[in-house]
C-alpha cells in the first residue's frame, strides 16, 4: 500500500540507503498518490486538478485519458444515484394512493441508477400499499360513493386540502426537502414554522402559495429566514 511505501521510504532515509533508490521510491509514491486521487475524485472540478497533479507526476497522456474516462464514468454514476435518491425521498414523502405515478417513476429511475438499500425497499413497500388501497377503494363503488361525490373542499381551506396532504407530517416534508439536515436542524425548522402559525402541511402549502410570504413572516417574528435553496426544495415537495 501507499502507506507502507511511505513508511519504507522514511526508514530507508534514516538507514542512509542509496539516494537514487530513495528518489525512485519517492517517484513511485507520488505516482501512486496521484493515481489514487484521480480514481477517487469526487467531482469533475476536482478531477481536473487531480489529472494535472498526475500529469506532473509523470503519467503520459494516453494513461491520463484512460484514467479520466474511468473517473468521469464513476462520477456520473454517483451524481445520477444522488439525484435519484433525492427524487425518491420527495416522491415517497408526498405521493398518495390517488396519485402514485411519480413515486413509481422515481423508483424506476432509482433502479436504473443502481440505487439499493432500505430507502428504495421502503419506497417499493409504500407503492405496493397504494395499490392495495386503490383496490380497496374500488370495492366501495355504488350509491354510497355517489352520495359522497357532491361534497367539496372548503374553498377557503387552500390548495393543500385538495392535493392529498392528509396524514403527511411537517417533519416528512422538511426531511424530503432537506435530506442532509440533522435532527436538530429539522426540529429548529419546525419550531420556526410554529412561531409563524404553520403547524401542518396544508398550512405550509398555503403559506408557500406565495413563496416570499414565509420568509416575510419569519423576518417579522424575528426569526432567521430559510435560504433560497430550502424555499425551492419546499416548493418542489409541495407541488
Amino acid at each position: 500500500s501507499l502507506a507502507s511505501l511511505e513508511a519504507a521510504i522514511s526508514q530507508a532515509v534514516s538507514s542512509e540507503i542509496d539516494v537514487s533508490t530513495i528518489e525512485e521510491a519517492w517517484t513511485a509514491l507520488r505516482r501512486g498518490r496521484a493515481c489514487s486521487a484521480v480514481v477517487c475524485s469526487g467531482s469533475l472540478e476536482q478531477l481536473e486538478l487531480d489529472l494535472q497533479t498526475a500529469r506532473e507526476a509523470g503519467f503520459d497522456e494516453y494513461t491520463l485519458a484512460a484514467m479520466a474516462d474511468h473517473a468521469r464514468g464513476r462520477i456520473d454514476d454517483q451524481d445520477r444515484a444522488t439525484k435519484a435518491r433525492h427524487k425518491l425521498r420527495i416522491a415517497a414523502a408526498w405521493s398518495s394512493a390517488s396519485a402514485p405515478e411519480k413515486l413509481a417513476a422515481a423508483i424506476e429511475e432509482a433502479e436504473e441508477a443502481n440505487v439499493k438499500g432500505l430507502e428504495i425497499d421502503r419506497a417499493r413497500a409504500v407503492l405496493a400499499g397504494f395499490g392495495s388501497a386503490g383496490r380497496g377503494e374500488k370495492s366501495h363503488t355504488g350509491r354510497g360513493k355517489a352520495k359522497e361525490e357532491p361534497a367539496k373542499e372548503n374553498p377557503d381551506a387552500g390548495s393543500a386540502g385538495r392535493n392529498g396532504f392528509k396524514g403527511l407530517k411537517l417533519m416528512d416534508v422538511l426531511r424530503a426537502a432537506r435530506p442532509s439536515w440533522s435532527g436538530k436542524d429539522l426540529e429548529s425548522a419546525l419550531a420556526k414554522l410554529g412561531i409563524v402559525g404553520v403547524g401542518s402541511v396544508p398550512e405550509l402549502a398555503d403559506m408557500m402559495a406565495e413563496p416570499r410570504k414565509l420568509n416575510t413572516s419569519l423576518r417579522a417574528a424575528g426569526q432567521k429566514v430559510f435560504g433560497d435553496e430550502t424555499i425551492q426544495a419546499l416548493i418542489v415537495v409541495l407541488r
